[in-house]
C-alpha cells in the first residue's frame, strides 16, 4: 500500500503489513480538530459512529462529506473496487474520531479528552490508523492487529481465552422483572424451564438487587443484596440456584461506577475510597420545566483497581462466578468531564474492573454499555462486549430487525477485539425464532430474559443437542461480502451473515426491510461464507429442509416474506457425499466431533443423538453405528438417521 491519504498535518510511517500510522501535535490542550484529511474517490461507506454516549451504529453513504460525527470506524470501497479502512486512535489523554469534511473529498480527525488547566501536548501522538487492498476481512484483521502493537494498551479476540460462560445457555432477569427482581421471583423463573429439554446453566441477576440510595439519583450504599429482596443475601439465592437448578454461573449486574450516580460516602459502605469531587448533572422533569440536580460521588481513578478489588471479592465470598458491568459509557461524561483527563481515568477504571474480574471471576466478564473506543482501546483481559443498543421486547419488528442489523454490522469490526455479545431476548416474544437463528449464527452469549411460564420451548430447544446443550459455531458472525457496505435496513435487501462448523459453512440470510409485508430477493452463493474451503456443495435449508447442490461459483435465487430467515448449511462434497448435521437445528453440523472422508465411506463421530443428515449423490449401501448396521432413510439426496443416544457414537456412510 502508498500512502493514498492526504494528511499533511501528520507525520505517516507505513508498518511491514501495509498499516500507515499517521502521528501528529494536537494543537489544543483540551479539544479540537487535528486537520482535514483528502481521499481517493470513493464509491461508498460504511461507517460505525456513537449513538449517544454508549452505542455505536452503522451509517452509509457515497461522499466522504456524510460521514457522521463520532465516527470510530470507517470502511470504503473506492472506485477501482478496493477498501479503504480507517480507525481513529487514543493517547493517554485523547480520544480521536472522524467526521464529514468541507467537500466530497475530506474527512476531519477531531478530538477531545482534555481539560481546562493541563498543559498543551509536546509529544507526536499516534492519532489515525489507516490500509488498503481488496480484501476487507484480512484488512480489517491486520489494522486493529497492528493498532494494538502500537498503543499497547489491549488485545486482540483471538489472543484472550474465551470465558467459559459462553458455551452455556443462560437466562437473565432484566426484561423479566426490570428492577422489581427478589430472590423468589429468580427462583420461580428457574423453576419455570424445567419443562424444557434445554438446560439453562448461567444466570445474570441485573439491575435491581443492589442496595442503594433513593436520595440524590440513587447511589450504591453497600456491597451487599437489597435485604427486603433477597433476605439470605446473595448466598442464599446462589446456593439454591446451584443446588436446585444445576446452575454453573451465577451472574451479577453493577455500574462501573458502583451504581448509576455512584457511591455514598458512609459507614453504610464499610470500603474507604478516595472520592473525586462532585459533579452536579441536571436533568429536567418529564415537562420540560423544572430542573433537578443530583450529585454524583464516584472513585478517583487512584482509588478504582481498589474498589472493584474490594467490590468482587465480597461478590466472590457470596458465591459470584460473572459479573456484567453496565454504565460504563456514562464514565467520561457525567462523572468525570470537567475534573480528571478521559483517557487516564477510563485507563484506570477499565484495567482496575479487568484485573479483579480476571482474579476472582476467571475473566468471566460482560461489558456493557461500552462502544466508545476509549473503552475497547483499553481491553486487554476482557473478551466480551456487548455489541449493540438493547435488545427491547416491546418494540415493533422494524426495530428487532434494525438491532440484528446494526449487531452484524458492528461485528465487522468488534469482533476483532472481543466475541460479540448480541444480547438476551425473549423466546415467547414477537420474532422470537428470527431473534434465536441471529444468537445461535452470532458465536457469542446465547442468553434470553424470559418471563415465568412465558417460554417458546420449540425456540428454546432449537439452540441445543438432546442432552440440552448448546450447539455453536466455531467464531464470531460476519456480514457476507456482498452486503457488508450495503443499508440492509433502508434499502430492501436481505441481511446476510457467515460463520463456520468445521468444514461446514453456515448463511444466515433475514428479511430485515422496513416495509412491513414486502417480500424479498437474494442470491446465495458458497461464497458468501468467506474463505469457505471446497469447490461443490450440499446446500441444507432448515426452512424448506430441503438439501440442493451448488459449485463454489454458483449463485442460486431466494426469495424470503417479510420478517422470515433461513440458515443455510453449506457442506463439501467429497466421494458424492457430505455431512450435513442434526435436523431440527440452528446450528445442524455443530453435532459432529469429528468428520473424516476415506475411500467410498464418510465417518463422523457424534457427539449424541438426534435425526443426523447426510447428503448423497445415490443411496447409500450402509449405514452403521459403530459396529452394526442400522436403518435410515433415503429421499431427494437426502440420508436421514435416527439414533437415540446421549452418548458419543461413531456414524458411517458406504457408497459403494
Amino acid at each position: 500500500m502508498k500512502n493514498i491519504l492526504h494528511f499533511p498535518e501528520a507525520v505517516p510511517v507505513r508498518t511491514e503489513t501495509n498499516v500507515y500510522f499517521y502521528s501528529l501535535v494536537p494543537p489544543d490542550p483540551v479539544a479540537g480538530t487535528c486537520g482535514s484529511i483528502k481521499l481517493p474517490v470513493i464509491e461508498k461507506f460504511m461507517a460505525l459512529a456513537m449513538t449517544g454516549m454508549n452505542w455505536m451504529a452503522p451509517y452509509y453513504g457515497r461522499k466522504i462529506s456524510e460521514v457522521p460525527k463520532g465516527t470510530q470506524f470507517l470502511i470504503s470501497r473506492l472506485t477501482d473496487g478496493t477498501y479503504l479502512l480507517l480507525l481513529p486512535l487514543i493517547s493517554d489523554r485523547y480520544r480521536f474520531t472522524l467526521q464529514g469534511g468541507k467537500d466530497a473529498e475530506h474527512v476531519e480527525l477531531v478530538y477531545d479528552g482534555g481539560i481546562e488547566g493541563i498543559g498543551k501536548e509536546s509529544r507526536q501522538l499516534p492519532v489515525l490508523a489507516a490500509v488498503s487492498g481488496s480484501d476487507p476481512y484480512a484488512l480489517v484483521h491486520t489494522l486493529v492487529k497492528e493498532t494494538a502493537g502500537k498503543l499497547k494498551t489491549f488485545k486482540l479476540r483471538t489472543e484472550k481465552k474465551k470465558p467459559d460462560f459462553l458455551s452455556c445457555f443462560g437466562w437473565c432477569s432484566w426484561d423479566a422483572f426490570y428492577q422489581e427482581v427478589d430472590e423468589k421471583k429468580v427462583l420461580y423463573a428457574l423453576e419455570s424451564f424445567k419443562k424444557s429439554k434445554i438446560k439453562v446453566e448461567f444466570v445474570i441477576l441485573d439491575d435491581g438487587w443492589q442496595s442503594v440510595s433513593a436520595e440524590e439519583g440513587k447511589r450504591l450504599i453497600s456491597f451487599e443484596a437489597d435485604r427486603r429482596k433477597f433476605p439470605g443475601g446473595l448466598r442464599s439465592l446462589i446456593s439454591r440456584a446451584k443446588k436446585n437448578h444445576h446452575i454453573k454461573y451465577f451472574g451479577v449486574w453493577h455500574a462501573l461506577e458502583g451504581y448509576w450516580n455512584g457511591i455514598v460516602p458512609s459507614d453504610l459502605l464499610p470500603y474507604k475510597f478516595v472520592l473525586a469531587r462532585q459533579p452536579r448533572m441536571v436533568k429536567l422533569q418529564p415537562d420540560g420545566t423544572i430542573p433537578v440536580q443530583y450529585i454524583c460521588n464516584f472513585v478517583s481513578p487512584e482509588d478504582a483497581g481498589k474498589f472493584f478489588n474490594d467490590y468482587h471479592l465480597a461478590l466472590k465470598k457470596e458465591g459470584v462466578d460473572l459479573v456484567k458491568v453496565d454504565v460504563q459509557g456514562l464514565l467520561p461524561f457525567y462523572f468525570i468531564k470537567d475534573y480528571c483527563i478521559r483517557e487516564e481515568t477510563v485507563k484506570a477504571y477499565s484495567y482496575g474492573m479487568q484485573h479483579s474480574a480476571e482474579k476472582y471471576f476467571n475473566g468471566n466478564l460482560i461489558n456493557c454499555m461500552c462502544n466508545s473506543s476509549d473503552f475497547f482501546f483499553h481491553f486487554k483481559t476482557a473478551n466480551l462486549w456487548r455489541n449493540s443498543d438493547d435488545y427491547f421486547p416491546a418494540k415493533p419488528l422494524a426495530d428487532q430487525y434494525k438491532h440484528l442489523h446494526c449487531n452484524a454490522k458492528n461485528a465487522f469490526f468488534s469482533s476483532t477485539f472481543c466475541y460479540p455479545d448480541w444480547d438476551m431476548f425473549q423466546s415467547g416474544n414477537t420474532g422470537a425464532d428470527l431473534h434465536a437463528a441471529a444468537r445461535a449464527l452470532s458465536g457469542g452469549p446465547v442468553y434470553v430474559c424470559d418471563k415465568p411460564e412465558e417460554h417458546d420451548f420449540g425456540v428454546l430447544e432449537s439452540f441445543a443437542d438432546m442432552n440440552g446443550k448448546l450447539l455453536q459455531p466455531d467464531m464470531p458472525a460476519l456480514p457476507s461480502p456482498d452486503i457488508l457496505l450495503e443499508d440492509v435496513e433502508n434499502d430492501d435487501k436481505v441481511l446476510k451473515i457467515f460463520n463456520r462448523s468445521g468444514i461446514n459453512g453456515l448463511l444466515g440470510i433475514f428479511n430485515c426491510s422496513k416495509d412491513a409485508g414486502k417480500t424479498l430477493e437474494c442470491t446465495v452463493s458458497p461464497q458468501d461464507v468467506y474463505a469457505l474451503p471446497g469447490e461443490e456443495f450440499a446446500v441444507y435449508s432448515r426452512k424448506n429442509k430441503t438439501v440442493f447442490t451448488m459449485s463454489r461459483a454458483e449463485k442460486r435465487s431466494l426469495e424470503l416474506p417479510y420478517g422470515s430467515f433461513d440458515i443455510l448449511t453449506f457442506s463439501p462434497i467429497k466421494n458424492g457425499i457430505a455431512p450435513i448435521g442434526v435436523e431440527g437445528k440452528y446450528i445442524p453440523p455443530a453435532i459432529f466431533q469429528e468428520i473424516r472422508y476415506r475411500r467410498n465411506t464418510l465417518e463422523v463421530k457424534v457427539r449424541c443423538g438426534g435425526t443426523i443428515l447426510f447428503y448423497a449423490e445415490t443411496k447409500p449401501l450402509a449405514v452403521r453405528k459403530d459396529s452394526e448396521n442400522i436403518p435410515f432413510i433415503f429421499r431427494d439426496h437426502l440420508v436421514r438417521v435416527k439414533v437415540r443416544s446421549k452418548e458419543a457414537f461413531t456414524l458411517t456412510l458406504r457408497t459403494r
